[in-house]
């Protein structure tokens, strides 16, 4: 039973019926919208191994977003297309009730169900009624406090207001960009045009020296402005990242993207994107999953002047980094300053502060981390921000 925009467990089975082995690449694509309105693509690639007679079952996360009418899968191999099929789609459109253990209202789950808060997306209630496991019961947590599930008996933590994309976006372009050096290149152009003025006239009687050693230093001063300036080539992305004491282990990441030049990025895991709200704005939304040596990665074309919002879960572990208390008002603790948030948080964590602050009890702490890298010709942040409880 699919939930309409929620992320979806996908079973797929492949079932070797042949005399001989098969080895493949299972695929899975949809489109979202419709052709006069602008169609997104998604497709899935994972690799397939199988013997004769050999059967495997295969589970993906699935983000089902409306406009989306089927899904066509089929098995490819350098012989051919050795099968396919089509999965028409009849979502529901609220939330499913599920039951974890003992018969109960919804759908049954079992404590071996609990293995990614992602795929309990298309749940919004939970009754437990049977004993976990630490790992399942961070699982259960996580699922609650990210993504707005209730849980029934103890009141559950507090869910996260997800950022708003337009607000990412914004604080996404006010990101620095590297700019070249501008004062050495207004010098060398003055001293260029100062050099001819002046010296021009003497150099027309065959005094050369001096206007040559003002070209010469004009030429050095814009070759300077080369040296120590990498434009960007690669695409660009700020990644901010919420994590909670509420859903230890694991943490909620949102991706802003795009590129100074036409290009893919690629990012580890299954990351789901935030497509407009308008249907006409999805041409061109393409996006693949692909199964490699290293795990799963997700690829998505980047283009100038288009910034892409993109999310996950995912495990991790605690932050290092700048330490806050909250007592009412922002206390550092390093050195027991008070006053405006402002005054301490930087302008590119300002949407995940302004979705957090409001949820704090005095004593938590907060951790603030800020990391930029430049990987192949572009430009990487990471920024992050943890609630911890006060010790």
């Amino acid at each position: 039973m699919p939930v309409l925009e929620r992320v979806n467990p996908l079973w797929v089975t492949v079932a070797n019926l042949g005399a001989g082995p098969i080895a493949g690449t299972l695929v899975v694509e949809a489109e979202i919208g419709s052709p006069w309105r602008g169609v997104a693509r998604r497709a899935l690639r994972a690799p397939v191994l199988l013997p004769p007679g050999g059967q495997a079952t295969y589970l993906f996360p699935w983000p089902l977003r409306r406009g989306t009418r089927a899904l066509r899968l089929h098995l490819a191999t350098p012989e051919g297309t050795a099968g396919s099929t089509m999965l028409p789609l009849s979502p529901a459109m609220e939330p499913l009730t599920g039951t974890v253990g003992e018969a109960g209202p919804g759908y049954p789950l079992t404590p071996a169900d609990l293995t990614d808060p992602l795929l309990l997306h298309p749940f919004g209630d939970l009754l437990v009624r049977a004993p976990l496991s630490p790992p399942q019961r961070a699982v259960v947590r996580a699922w609650a406090a990210y993504l707005g599930g209730e849980l029934a008996g103890p009141s559950p933590p507090e869910t996260w207001p997800w950022p708003d994309r337009d607000g990412l976006s914004r604080a996404f372009a006010r990101l620095p960009l590297p700019r070249p050096p501008l004062a050495p290149l207004a010098i060398a152009v003055a001293v260029y045009l100062l050099g001819i003025g002046f010296l021009l006239p003497s150099a027309a009687r065959g005094r050369g020296r001096p206007a040559a050693f003002a070209i010469t230093a004009s030429l050095g001063l814009s070759l300077f402005c080369q040296v120590f300036y990498e434009p960007l080539t690669g695409p660009i992305s700020c990644v901010y990242r919420f994590s909670s004491y509420d859903a230890a282990g694991f943490y909620l990441e949102f991706a802003c993207l795009t590129g100074s030049e036409s290009g893919e990025w690629q990012g580890e895991g299954w990351w789901v994107e935030l497509l407009p709200l308008r249907e006409g704005e999805w041409a061109g939304c393409d996006l693949r999953w692909e199964w490699g040596e290293g795990g799963v990665m997700t690829v998505v074309p980047v283009r100038p002047g288009e910034v892409r919002v993109l999310w996950r879960l995912a495990p991790g572990e605690h932050l290092a980094g700048e330490t806050y208390r909250w007592e009412g008002e922002l206390v550092r603790v390093r050195d027991g300053r008070r006053g405006d948030y402002t005054s301490f948080i930087s302008p590119a964590i300002e949407p995940l502060w302004e979705a957090i602050y409001p949820r704090l009890f005095p004593g938590e702490e907060l951790v603030a981390a800020v990391e930029v890298s430049r990987p192949d010709g572009g430009m990487e942040w990471r920024l992050a921000l943890e609630v911890r409880r006060g010790g």
